[in-house]
């Protein structure tokens, strides 16, 4: 399939997410824990220092929510659509409760144990009012196309506060070949957006490129799968760490 088919493919609305989780075809999913929240995760949560309640923005249906609840942070993640908010806790049998939120036109999905929490609605509606804010961030999957991407760094500013250690990592690749999902992040993007009120600090950057045939384990693979189907040559996968000033 060309980038030019794959893009017209891929869309942000809602429709199209719901649509795809109610009918279990969501091909962004990754059915294990990212692998840039377990290398670097010290990044997150700096070992000695307490516990800190840890936000995960658009999280889709994602295992690193019960991988932080266990590693012993009360973890919320938001995320739009029900089906997703719903799997988190039936995949792996956690008991939960719904109540309907008006604050936010949304539902909240909890953990009985109030390890976990899953916030249903419009990203945009969950302010610092509910959860208040927040002293980790891990991000995965909110690499979002460009006017709503600056619309979201304007909210995560709001909910994160001083000290604020945000987690993420981000795909950079060149953006005149291909400009689609996952999109690429670039670190200019970064500094110009971000950098008045965080420190932007780079943990690792691995590149993979088309060449890189002896590849073996499953991130790699799919890097190269996804250079092959988008005729680009490298791609860069870039953990950083934001630092709220």
């Amino acid at each position: 399939m060309s980038s030019t088919l794959m893009q017209n493919e891929y869309t942000d609305s809602f429709d199209f997410y719901n649509t795809r989780y109610e009918n279990g075809i969501a091909p962004w999913h990754r059915p294990v824990v990212n692998w840039n929240l377990m290398k670097h995760y010290s990044n997150l949560a700096p070992e000695g220092e307490p516990l800190k309640k840890v936000l995960v923005p658009l999280c889709g249906k994602t295992c690193d929510i019960k991988y932080l609840a266990d590693k012993g942070h009360v973890t919320v993640g938001v995320e739009f659509c029900e089906r997703p908010c719903r799997e988190i806790f039936e995949r792996d049998q956690i008991d939960y409760t719904e109540k309907t939120v008006p604050e936010i036109e949304g539902k909240l999905f909890e953990s009985k144990d109030g390890k976990i929490k899953v916030y249903c609605c419009d990203f945009f509606k969950f302010g610092p009012e509910i959860e208040g804010q927040f002293e980790a961030v891990w991000e995965s999957g909110a690499q979002i196309e460009f006017d709503d991407r600056m619309k979201y760094y304007d909210q995560m500013k709001l909910l994160t506060a001083p000290g604020c250690r945000w987690l993420t990592g981000l795909y950079q690749y060149d953006l005149s070949i291909y400009n689609g999902i996952p999109y690429s992040v670039p670190h200019e993007q970064l500094v110009n957006k971000l950098g008045d009120d965080f420190d932007i600090v780079s943990v690792e950057k691995k590149t993979f490129s088309v060449g890189d045939e002896e590849a073996s384990h499953g991130n790699a693979k799919m890097m190269i799968n996804f250079l092959r189907m988008h005729n680009l040559k490298t791609i860069d996968d870039h953990a950083y760490v934001f630092i709220k000033k």
